[in-house]
């Protein structure tokens, strides 16, 4: 054999030297491969051949100085060792092109051909009629021949971060297929005969440049997931409340100025993200999604949220930063599942007192806004955790906040604030952040005057607190924080 021929095997085989040497043994061949091509001498001044004996002529050679009959051989030994029911399931390419030779892989179910820079897909992968799973994903394909219509037992699709301008009607022929990717290409539509999937599951076309979703997209009965972020969507349609399978819909970072009242109908939905958009308002239908868990609608244009969010009784996570809210609604105070709640760079001037029945919230966020003051009730916040509401104009905090004893990390901006007034009202909260191992981030006669048998500081020393901390009240920020090294709660200022 000569090396060539080696070599082409040994590309079928991904370079395994043993499993070849397998293939060789299995095929027990009863004729010798022809000999290698006819090779020529220099001797004197005169060409002589070498071994010329038995050499194919030009015509019986193929591509790469393979005798036609060798070829044809390895061709045969290939198709007889992948015609074995325990041969190659599955594969994966990491040379292109792909050699024709796949036909013979008829028991493939699994073909990963992804990131090797793949223009086109050779026919032959059409002929794989037990393909289940196809990623060609991340390659430079620019279209998808018809024939994808063939491979009618695939389950998942993956052909994102391509150059795709277009799907054929054909992919609505894969009835089988549960989860398809095509995110991250040029696509600016879907085909309708989308809909004909009807066991798809998960739907991935972000990052294209689509501008709407086909009707049909309803007819999508059971679908989980529906991904399309990062487009030019300025609606989605109202056949979306058809999905009611629906658990996750994703359609952040596109023009959507609101949604159709049918979302209400999305009764399993747990996951919607719409951050990036342009909204308005929400429909009062929102209410009717029990299942929700997280809502981000953050970066929109929001005035206010409506009063309907209260009724969702499973929600976990709500972001809402950076729109243009002034405040939250007192409903916000019946998410009783309610752990996190993001609500920077808004204009809220106050937060409701209701945000004291949030029994299960562990993180609270409301840097960037115009607070004044944060409500007592606040201190009825038991299980959190973190507390980040610097960049606000606050005049006093209240004495509450030194029951927040859970608490690992708080921010607050003090500003416009007399040590007078400020002792008066923060009194406790002070002894309480300086009983926390925090003194040794005050200045060293502090400690002096500290005596934490009797939880008392003299109230010069509170004086000296504050007139420290309000040197420069315009750019001092306290933060309360637990140090994740020392186990111990520190009290650090910063410029």
């Amino acid at each position: 054999m000569t090396p060539s021929e080696l070599e082409s095997l040994l590309k079928f085989a991904d370079g395994d030297v043993k499993q070849v040497a397998e293939m060789l043994q299995e095929f027990n061949m009863k004729e010798p491969l022809a000999g290698p091509p006819k090779k020529m001498q220099k001797t004197q001044g005169k060409t002589r051949d070498i071994d010329n004996k038995d050499d194919p002529s030009p015509e019986d050679t193929g591509k790469g100085g393979i005798p036609q009959k060798n070829k044809k051989i390895i061709e045969q030994m290939l198709g007889r060792k992948y015609q074995n029911p325990k041969g190659i399931t599955e594969l994966k390419i990491t040379t292109v092109p792909i050699p024709s030779q796949i036909r013979y892989f008829v028991n493939l179910t699994n073909l990963d051909c992804t990131g090797v820079s793949l223009t086109s897909l050779p026919p032959e992968i059409w002929e794989l009629s037990d393909l289940k799973f196809l990623d060609c994903s991340f390659n430079l394909l620019r279209w998808f021949p018809m024939e994808i219509g063939q491979l009618s037992r695939l389950q998942e699709l993956d052909c994102s971060g391509n150059q795709l301008m277009s799907l054929p009607k054909e992919i609505g022929k894969l009835s089988q297929l549960r989860k398809f990717e095509c995110d991250n290409n040029l696509l600016k539509s879907l085909p309708v005969e989308i809909g004909q999937l009807s066991q798809l599951r998960e739907l991935y076309c972000g990052h294209n440049l689509l501008k709407s979703l086909p009707a049909e997209i309803g007819q999508l009965s059971q679908l989980q997931e529906l991904d399309c972020g990062y487009n030019q969507l300025t609606s989605l349609p109202k056949e979306i409340g058809k999905l009611s399978q629906l658990r996750k819909l994703d359609c952040d970072e596109n023009q959507l100025t609101s949604f159709p009242k049918e979302i209400g109908k999305l009764s399993q939905l747990q996951k919607l993200d719409c951050h990036d958009n342009q909204l308005t308002s929400f429909p009062v239908e929102i209410r009717n999604l029990s299942k929700l868990q997280k809502l981000d609608c953050s970066r929109n244009r929001l005035t206010s949220l409506p009063t309907e969010i209260g009724d969702l009784s499973q929600l976990r996570e709500l972001a809402c930063s950076s729109n243009e809210l002034t405040s939250l609604p007192e409903q916000i105070g019946e998410l009783s599942q309610l752990q996190k709640l993001v609500c920077n760079f808004n204009q809220l001037t106050s937060l409701p007192p209701e945000i004291g029945r949030l029994s299960q919230l562990e993180e609270l966020y409301c840097n960037t806004n115009q607070l004044t003051s944060l409500p007592a009730e606040i201190g009825k916040l038991g299980e959190l955790q973190a507390l980040n509401c610097g960049y606000n104009s606050f005049v006093r905090l209240p004495l509450s906040l030194a029951r927040l004893s859970k608490v690992g990390f708080f921010k607050f901006k003090l500003e416009s604030i007399s040590y007078a007034t400020g002792i008066e009202v923060n009194r406790q909260m002070l002894l309480f952040i300086y009983q926390q191992e925090s003194e040794k981030f005050f200045p060293p006669f502090f400690k002096f005057y500290a005596d934490k048998q009797t939880s008392f500081l003299p109230n010069d020393v509170y004086r000296e607190i504050y007139q420290f901390l309000l040197a420069d009240f315009d750019n001092i920020y306290v933060i309360y924080r637990l140090n994740a090294r020392s186990g111990q709660h520190e009290l650090v200022v910063e410029e």
